[in-house]
């Protein structure tokens, strides 16, 4: 038997009063900037690609600071060479990925105070990096020094692009 689908418009006011007026950013009629859902989004393009930037060279920093315990744990960081136009070209690419949705999300959110951005970064780790990388130790068996370094780049990124994205807009 088909289901017969609702016309009927989803409520999009929230019920709860008190929860409306304490976060009235998460209404969906208007975004904290008081634009009109489907208003042009407004990013700060240069602050996505020094945010990409930024996250490329803290990453190396921090590999380069692991190096070595990655060369052990692991026979992909064996090899701790140089890295090649392929690979810079693969991780800015990445990087860029991440700052432009990382800017359209404290864009929509209405974030414009580095704490804030802060802690968007950080529940992200949490909510993704963390949980990916606790799936790869348990099922994959990857070893968690492995996954501890990889966790630890992934904070820096988060929060480091989420702050400058969020803040130079």
């Amino acid at each position: 038997m088909a289901h017969a689908s609702s016309t009927r418009p989803v409520d999009t006011s929230c019920r709860n009063s008190s929860f409306a007026d304490e976060f009235p950013s998460l209404q969906r009629s208007t975004l904290p900037t008081g634009r009109v859902e489907g208003s042009v989004m407004e990013l700060n393009f240069l602050a996505v690609v020094v945010a990409a930037v930024a996250a490329f060279i803290l990453s190396g920093v921090w590999y380069g600071v692991f190096g070595s315990q990655l060369a052990l744990l692991h026979p992909a960081y064996a090899d701790s060479g140089s890295l090649s136009a392929k690979d810079v070209i693969v991780e800015l690419a990445r990087n860029l990925v991440l700052a432009l949705v990382l800017a359209w999300l404290v864009d929509q959110i209405g974030v414009d105070d580095w704490a804030l951005a802060a802690l968007i970064g950080f529940m992200l780790w949490i909510g993704i990096a963390v949980v990916l990388l606790v799936g790869s130790v348990y099922h994959e068996k990857v070893p968690v020094k492995l996954a501890s370094i990889h966790a630890g780049d992934w904070l820096l990124k988060l929060v480091v692009i989420a702050i400058i994205v969020g803040v130079w807009q």
